[in-house]
């Protein structure tokens, strides 16, 4: 279990900061959201791409639609994620009711923080690890989560 944990730290320092790398590209989703006047855009799809240039080829065993989005294979463990990403997140929104993996990476945008730290207290759920950085706009959230 210790050993899952840790992977799963070091998978996440990598997509982290894989992602703070290309946070540009955010800052144009918030544009888009703005022009087509809608308060949310499902930004998985990038997150995917950003996640699968992060990790080595080797590990990665499994890019997925259904289910965990992303299979990675370390030292013969395999450890499954499932990817959420909005432009604007909200943990009420019935993600965590059906579980897909026991493992979920979550990108927020921290326009509304509250909103972002409320997935630290969901229940059956802990932080792996956390980091926040910046689109030159405003800030975003990447969390990893493990099912207790």
């Amino acid at each position: 279990m210790k050993d899952e944990y840790q992977q799963l730290k070091n998978i996440f320092r990598q997509i982290a900061n894989r992602v703070e790398k290309r946070a540009d590209s955010l800052t144009e989703i918030k544009k888009l959201e703005k022009s087509k006047k809608t308060t949310r855009i499902g930004i998985e799809g990038w997150l995917k791409v950003e996640a699968a240039k992060a990790l080595t080829v080797e590990n990665i065993k499994h890019l997925r639609n259904k289910g965990a989005d992303l299979v990675v294979e370390i030292n013969g463990n395999l450890i499954e994620i499932e990817l959420k990403a909005m432009s604007n997140f909200d943990v009420t929104d019935g993600s965590f009711k059906k579980k897909q993996a026991d493992n979920y990476l979550y990108l927020c945008n921290a326009d509304d923080k509250n909103k972002c730290k409320n997935l630290e207290n969901i229940r059956n759920w802990e932080v792996v690890d956390s980091h926040t950085f910046n689109d030159g706009v405003g800030e975003w959230i990447l969390f990893m989560m493990k099912h207790k």
